[in-house]
């Protein structure tokens, strides 16, 4: 089955008769059933299916995977609070999409679908951006930054990471053969941007610089265009 959504590429969704617990979460919901002869999903580590429903809403819902899916439901729900918080006093230059329920013991999570949302991935196949939609983007970072943070880290893994200030300079062995290639691609960027580079080494001399929230696995593709306005998705990461 091919399946189309204008904007972005679109596979072929898991058969939703081995996911009953998706139905079951839309049912919960009030939103009725995917149509599965309309249902499409998207390329990524996690099962997921988007389409229309039986009472005609449109939705994204997501299966987890892996042995930490509790902690990443944990943070996806301590940035919607954040979210909703901020929502209230400012006015964000961004948004992101609705969540519209969760089952934490499958793994699962619904959002309303932008429908024809482009990523900002597939609008700058060569990494290069209007410089327009930088600017956009690089504000829309910084009021993440400015979100409320709405707990505390609550285990280890949730702590910040410090950047290792040699690496800025050149990596071990060890950790250039352990690396994804996301990664080295962002050790190469930060080592050739000298001015980047040297704020990062400036830190551990700031002193009074408190923790902000961050998105924490920033991708061009988890930025949205959708009918002009920019959305930032898949919070799992969310963190100060």
């Amino acid at each position: 089955m091919s399946v189309t959504d204008v904007g972005r590429t679109a596979l072929a969704p898991p058969p939703l008769e081995e996911a009953g617990p998706v139905n079951a979460l839309l049912t919960d919901l009030g939103l009725g059933t995917l149509r599965h002869e309309r249902a499409g999903s998207y390329a990524g580590r996690n099962d997921n299916w988007f389409g229309p429903t039986s009472t005609g809403a449109a939705v994204f819902v997501k299966r987890m995977n892996g042995r930490d899916v509790s902690r990443r439901i944990a943070r996806m729900t301590a940035f919607d609070r954040a979210f909703t918080a901020a929502r209230e006093h400012l006015a964000l230059s961004w948004d992101t999409p609705r969540l519209l329920g969760l089952r934490p013991a499958q793994g699962l999570a619904a959002f309303a679908l932008l429908e024809g949302a482009e990523s900002l991935a597939d609008l700058a196949p060569e990494g290069v951006l209007p410089v327009d939609l930088c600017r956009r983007t690089g504000r829309a970072l910084a009021e993440v930054h400015m979100l409320p943070w709405p707990d505390a880290p609550q285990t280890p893994e949730d702590a910040p990471v410090a950047p290792v200030m040699r690496f800025l300079d050149f990596l071990s062995e060890k950790t250039w053969q352990t690396s994804s290639a996301a990664e080295l691609e962002l050790w190469s960027l930060l080592q050739h941007d000298a001015a980047l580079a040297d704020g990062l080494r400036a830190l551990p001399r700031g002193g009074g610089s408190g923790l902000v929230p961050c998105h924490g696995d920033l991708r061009l593709d988890q930025f949205l265009l959708h009918e002009d306005r920019l959305h930032l998705t898949d919070w799992e990461e969310f963190r100060p």
